[in-house]
C-alpha cells in the first residue's frame, strides 16, 4: 500500500521521517515530498522509478537570525565547495543575492528501495558535509591569520 499524499494536500508541508518508517522507495506518490529536518538540511524525495530517486538536500535562512562565528554566507559557499569538490551530487540551486535569504541545494540520484537506507544514507553525507565544511572554514580562517 503506498503513502496516502496529495500533491494538493501535502505540497511544501515538511513531513516528519516517521510516516515513511518501513517504507518503500516505490511507496513514495510521483511528487516531491518534503521531509522535516532531523539535523541541519531538509530533505526532499522524488522517485524517479519503484528502485531509484532523487534525494535533495536543502539548507535555507536569513542571515540575520543564522547563529555561527561564521556569516550564513560564508557557511552556504563552504557547503557548496565541498559538495562540488568530494561528492558528485548536482548543485541544483545556490543562492546568496538576497540580502538576507540564502540557500543551498543540492541533489543526487539513489538506486534504493528501502526509505530507511535512504535516511540512513543522508545521514551519513550530512555528517561528512558538515565535518568537511567545519575543517574548510577553520583551515580559511588560520590561513587568514598567517
Amino acid at each position: 500500500m503506498g503513502i496516502a499524499y496529495t500533491e494538493d494536500n501535502v505540497e511544501g508541508i515538511p513531513l516528519p521521517r516517521s510516516r515513511f518508517k518501513g517504507k518503500s522507495v516505490g511507496d513514495l506518490p510521483d511528487f516531491t515530498l518534503v521531509v522535516e529536518p532531523e539535523g541541519f538540511f531538509e530533505h526532499g524525495l522524488e522517485r524517479l522509478t519503484p528502485g531509484k530517486l532523487r534525494l535533495y538536500f536543502e539548507r535555507n535562512g536569513n542571515k540575520k537570525y543564522f547563529n555561527s562565528i561564521w556569516g550564513l554566507d560564508s557557511y552556504l559557499t563552504a557547503i557548496k565547495r565541498v559538495v562540488e569538490q568530494e561528492l558528485s551530487f548536482n548543485i541544483d540551486e545556490f543562492e546568496l543575492e538576497e540580502p538576507n535569504y540564502m540557500m543551498v541545494r543540492f541533489s543526487v540520484d539513489l538506486e534504493m528501495t528501502e526509505l530507511n537506507d535512504v535516511f540512513e544514507f543522508a545521514d551519513k553525507v550530512e555528517m561528512d558535509i558538515l565535518s568537511k565544511t567545519h575543517q574548510e572554514l577553520i583551515k580559511e580562517a588560520q590561513e587568514m591569520r598567517v
